[in-house]
């Protein structure tokens, strides 16, 4: 087994805002699991309290643009925001992959620039 073999084969969560969940991050791909993970999972897991407050602050966001109803730039896949907290996941959370949600699925944000 090689080492991309590996690194396919962890879990994946992926960081996707949505309305009406405390915490922006959801089971997949590849996981043995399904849905929204909660805040106390993401504890279990082994992520900090910050990086939790900074997930719901970060869904918090991108659900409140009183002018047009629509995520501001900056919480959008691919932001630099995005990517540096989908990074800052990945760094506590070095059993799991994991991605962004785009309009086309799921993306390591390995894959990301920035």
């Amino acid at each position: 087994m090689d080492a991309d073999d590996v690194e396919e084969r962890r879990p994946g969560l992926t960081l996707m805002p949505e309305h009406g969940v405390d915490v922006p991050v959801w089971h997949g791909p590849d996981s043995e699991e399904s849905g929204n993970v909660s805040a106390a999972e993401l504890a279990a897991l082994g992520v900090s309290l910050p990086l939790v407050e900074r997930l719901r602050a970060w869904a918090e966001g991108w659900d409140h643009d009183p002018v047009t109803g629509s995520p501001l730039g900056q919480f959008r896949p691919g932001s630099p925001l995005t990517v540096r907290l989908a990074r800052h996941l990945q760094s506590e959370l070095t059993g799991h992959r994991i991605h962004l949600h785009t309009g086309d699925g799921p993306r390591p944000v390995e894959e990301w620039a920035g």
